[in-house]
């Protein structure tokens, strides 16, 4: 199975350009291609850089996507609606409650790991390779 990822970071007052994750290989790094790209487009955000529509591709290696080439129109992406799919409006208030319900998401329980206990992240990733490690680290 081979998966391509479009995502594109948006708000009320924003919608950034799409950015395609070409050719994942599998659905756990799927999860991780889609939280690594959201960090990278989020921080690009938060400092004030902008957002280009691109292809990137995710590095297992690195856990972040690298860049392949920038994309310059809408047909780049052979992208297409699909008819059958219907757009899905969520309110603020279901967002704040299922945000309420749920646990942290890999990388922010990662990134809370390494702050609480001033590790590296590559040892913080060691001990999240297996289920059984973190619950007894």
């Amino acid at each position: 199975m081979r998966v391509d990822v479009n995502m594109s970071l948006y708000n009320d007052r924003y919608v950034g350009p799409r950015v395609q994750i070409k050719q994942i290989i599998n659905t756990v790094n799927v999860e991780r291609a889609v939280e690594s790209e959201y960090r990278r487009q989020y921080e690009q955000l938060m400092s004030g850089k902008e957002l280009v529509s691109e292809t990137r591709k995710y590095n297992e290696d690195k856990d972040a996507c690298d860049f392949i080439r920038e994309k310059h129109t809408e047909p780049d992406y052979r992208y297409f609606l699909d008819p059958d799919l219907p757009a899905i409006n969520i309110t603020n208030d279901r967002i704040s409650r299922v945000h309420k319900e749920m646990e942290d998401v890999p990388f922010e329980t990662k990134r809370r790991f390494a702050n609480a206990y001033g590790m590296d992240i590559g040892d913080v990733k060691v001990i999240f390779k297996n289920n059984w490690s973190v619950d007894m680290f």
